[in-house]
């Protein structure tokens, strides 16, 4: 007896070419702000820090590595327990974060309240850090900026050759 090969459907997605870390930066930028929740979103912030610091280099790579590291500023692991009366009771250690009870039928939306609560409190540390990076690849040249003068000179030279 002959065994059916599954029937796998895959999806390919075009690849795209990334021939510097600056396109990669902006990439993460990219997806950063197209972030659909604070989970998704400190994701990217953290990828798009470590990448702009690992193009700078020297102090602020350093810099970014102490802070990084820091408790408080990566997204831990939080406590569920189970409490009496079918209640769990959610808790991340976070003293800026108080525990999160709710039902047992509950428990995976209150697991991702607590991921966006911690989320949000570790952006908000996070995002000057972010904008110094950015601030620094600007100043050193490797992002530059286009405006929309610049842009609309540039379309009329082009039909003008």
């Amino acid at each position: 007896m002959e065994e059916d090969e599954p029937n796998h459907q895959f999806r390919r997605e075009e690849r795209k070419e990334i021939s510097t870390a600056t396109e990669l930066y902006i990439m993460a930028r990219e997806k950063m702000m197209n972030a659909t929740n604070e989970y998704e979103y400190y994701r990217n912030l953290v990828e798009s820090i470590e990448i702009g610091s690992s193009i700078l280099g020297g102090d602020i790579a350093k810099k970014v590595n102490r802070i990084l590291s820091e408790p408080g500023n990566y997204l831990e692991k939080f406590n569920v327990s189970y409490q009496d009366r079918n209640v769990y009771q959610l808790s991340s250690g976070n003293e800026r974060m108080g525990k999160v009870t709710c039902r047992p039928e509950e428990l995976p939306l209150a697991q991702e309240s607590v991921r966006e609560q911690l989320s949000s409190q570790i952006i908000s540390k996070l995002k000057p850090l972010s904008n110094e990076i950015f601030n620094l690849l600007l100043s050193e040249g490797y992002i530059l900026t286009v405006t929309i003068e610049k842009e609309y000179q540039k379309k009329i030279l082009e039909e003008l050759e």
